[in-house]
C-alpha cells in the first residue's frame, strides 16, 4: 500500500532552516538589512518568532499527515470503531 504522502516524502528533502549552512549568514543578512529598513531593532526578534512558528506549524502538519495515516491504516486493518 503505497500513500500520497510516502510517494512525496521519497520526492522532497526537507532540511530545517538551521542544519542549513548557508542560513545563518543569509538571516544575519537578512536581519540587519529589516533593522535598517524599518528602523526597529526588534525586528530581528520579530522575524526569528515567525520562522520558529513556521517551524512549529510545519511539524504539526507533518505530524497529523502521520496520524491521519495511521488511523487510516488502522480502520482498513481492524475496521473503525
Amino acid at each position: 500500500m503505497t500513500s500520497k504522502a510516502d510517494s512525496t516524502s521519497n520526492q522532497l528533502q526537507l532540511k530545517p532552516l538551521v542544519c542549513m549552512e548557508r542560513t545563518p549568514p543569509f538571516l544575519s543578512c537578512l536581519t540587519k538589512k529589516l533593522v535598517n529598513m524599518s528602523g526597529d531593532p526588534r525586528e530581528s526578534q520579530w522575524l526569528q518568532q515567525r520562522l520558529s512558528l513556521a517551524v512549529i506549524r510545519g511539524n504539526t502538519a507533518r505530524i497529523l499527515a502521520c496520524v491521519q495515516l495511521c488511523s487510516d491504516l488502522i480502520c482498513s486493518l481492524f475496521g473503525c470503531f
